[in-house]
């Protein structure tokens, strides 16, 4: 069918260019060979796409049409991951909910489109979703703090020598009065990894396995250091601070907890001595906003997260603008949108969205709650999921179906509204074919009726 079409768009339209997939070149139905040979200058309006050179070229295609299903016109859109060109879908599939025309009136159709006669546009919501990893965040978090005592070490270099032979003076003081600038956790083990003490000149660094300690110290005091038994007293005791400062700021996590929005959350039975179990969470503003994502796509149906091969049920967190909603024990969770919402959210129980509203339904999957139902928030909203460090099992991320990862205790995902749309050409108006998709494809609300009283007599 293909090849039929693309003949008769050859003959009928000598100023249109046509592009075809790779695979039919060499495909012996396709029959390339029989084109050039009747119509050598076909060599030029006819050629074939990868999905490698179709992203270079994506701005060049002003019209896509696909001839299969559903799963045809979700491939389409997420070839174009930016502007999407307006895609025509002829009905060749199973379901056939986003199909809205028969193949058997391809030249009235395409005679209408590429002729200007006028057709209705449906604009289709995207979502843009954005991956972060825990150890992208905690490393940032690390380059930061390190630019910073850069900064304040540059500040206190400029001083006067005055404050300087002061500070060489009370070297001890200052740096037992000093601030954890840097608390790193690590989310397999649920301990603090890493902790930093910082003072006017001092900086200490006390690594996980209990390693050296490295000191660097501008000032003249500290180049005077003799011995090795003062360098190994010197050391134990900066151990024994890193160590108190690290628990101190622990317990401040702990106390300052419900006054953060629930930016911080932490089971105080378990910190206890060094602080286990201790789980953190980005406050606002979120970093994932100065941060580059590790990966992010615009979907069209939905993302979908859930527990995989996991036995275990799934802890997930959920936020919209940035304020924490619930958490969520369940086998998963699906962001959908209208379009998606007669997919995999309406198998879940997810109410059905008229594609004119430009809205995101939150459906989980096998909820461990008999209150937990499926929400409808505006499309305008930012979301965020996370996995965190309780959570028995790592979640598996999915979009439209593709690119599955994996996503670790400390992982979120960002979903917003995605800034390039679908278009796709109804058949007659948006609300006419949805309906009709509703009733006729879907069969929805469909029953034998009731017989009226009396009829049996």
């Amino acid at each position: 069918m293909t090849r039929v079409l693309t003949r008769w768009l050859l003959e009928r339209f000598p100023e249109v260019t046509i592009f075809v997939d790779k695979k039919l070149q060499e495909r012996p139905s396709f029959k390339y060979h029989e084109f050039l040979e009747h119509h050598p200058t076909w060599k030029d309006r006819l050629q074939f796409w990868t999905f490698e050179c179709h992203k270079k070229s994506s701005k060049q295609i002003h019209l896509a049409v696909t001839l299969g299903g559903d799963g045809t016109v979700l491939y389409t859109a997420w070839m174009f991951q930016s502007r999407v060109p307006p895609i025509v879908s002829f009905h060749l599939g199973s379901l056939g909910f986003l199909t809205n025309f028969n193949f058997e009136h391809y030249q009235q159709t395409m005679t209408n489109i590429l002729r200007g006669e006028g057709m209705n546009l449906n604009i289709r919501m995207r979502l843009q979703c954005s991956v972060y990893k825990y150890k992208d965040i905690t490393q940032h978090l690390k380059v930061s703090n390190i630019k910073n005592r850069r900064d304040s070490s540059v500040d206190n270099t400029s001083s006067s020598s005055s404050n300087s032979s002061t500070s060489s003076n009370n070297g001890s003081n200052n740096a037992s009065t000093g601030l954890v600038t840097n608390l790193q956790l690590n989310s397999n083990e649920n301990i603090a990894s890493t902790a930093s003490l910082a003072s006017n000149d001092n900086v200490v660094v006390l690594d996980n396995d209990g390693g050296d300690i490295e000191i660097g110290n501008d000032s003249d005091s500290d180049s005077e250091s003799d011995s090795d038994g003062d360098s190994e007293r010197n050391n134990h005791r900066l151990k024994e601070l890193a160590e108190q400062y690290r628990k101190a700021e622990i317990m401040r996590k702990v106390k300052a907890m419900d006054s953060k929005s629930g930016a911080e959350v932490a089971d105080l039975e378990s910190c206890h001595e060094n602080g286990h179990a201790l789980i953190t969470r980005i406050p606002k503003p979120n970093i994932e906003e100065f941060m580059t994502p590790s990966d992010s796509y615009h979907v069209l149906n939905e993302v979908t997260m859930d527990r995989g091969s996991n036995a275990g049920m799934l802890q997930l967190e959920l936020f919209v603008d940035g304020n924490p909603v619930t958490t969520i024990l369940a086998d998963g969770l699906v962001i959908a949108t209208a379009t998606g919402s007669t997919a995999y959210s309406l198998s879940i129980g997810g109410s059905l969205i008229h594609p004119d509203k430009n809205s995101v339904i939150i459906s989980p999957i096998a909820p461990h709650s008999l209150t937990a139902r499926p929400m409808i928030i505006p499309g305008t909203k930012h979301l965020r999921i996370c996995v965190p460090a309780t959570s028995r099992t790592t979640a598996w991320l999915s979009f439209d179906g593709r690119h599955r990862q994996e996503l670790g205790r400390g992982d979120s995902v960002m979903i917003t509204a995605s800034k390039y749309p679908v278009m796709t050409i109804c058949r007659r108006d948006q609300s006419t074919d949805w309906f009709t998709g509703l009733t006729q494809v879907l069969n929805w609300n469909s029953r034998v009726i009731q017989k009226p009283l009396g009829s049996h007599l």
